[in-house]
């Protein structure tokens, strides 16, 4: 099954058959890896679990950047599965309350284990992402003066 493009707020990651040639590891935080930092909150969004690696074409820019999660090194976990509003299916970890999740409009569905690693941030639900490889994007923004920036986390 092809995993489902995931967004946590400014983040979105795009499912992609392969990686690019060439890229190199972006080095982990604190053991950790931080796919994005807040400009505003200080927060980050973060995968703690040894199974992911983060890569870039370039490591000073924000673009060009991947993810891959391993299949052997990422974990079983319980997770609601969930449908959000465009019918794609996600995970959540099971200890969130399910109010929490039906108040960021996704369905519960049902609760199985399912393979892959958490991400998290202080101020977004924490989403299990599975085996694969992704494309990470920054949501952008039109500025009032015509100009085109990232959104600020």
């Amino acid at each position: 099954m092809k995993a489902a493009p995931l967004r946590q707020g400014d983040i979105l990651f795009v499912p992609v058959e392969k990686l690019p040639k060439g890229l190199t590891d972006v080095p982990r935080q604190a053991g950790r890896v931080v796919v994005a930092e807040g400009e505003i909150t200080g927060h980050c969004h973060a995968i703690d679990a040894p199974g992911a690696t983060f890569k870039a074409t370039d490591l000073t820019e924000v673009q060009g950047r991947f993810l891959q999660v391993e299949a052997d090194l990422a974990k079983p976990i319980d997770a609601w599965k969930c449908r959000n509003h465009e019918d794609k299916i996600v995970w959540v970890p099971a200890y969130v309350e399910v109010k929490r999740i039906e108040a960021a409009d996704l369905a519960v569905i049902d609760r199985e284990e399912v393979l892959g690693v958490p991400i998290t941030h202080d101020e977004h639900l924490p989403f299990v992402i599975t085996p694969g490889n992704y494309e990470v994007r920054r949501q952008r923004e039109y500025g009032q003066a015509g100009g085109i920036s990232f959104v600020a986390d």
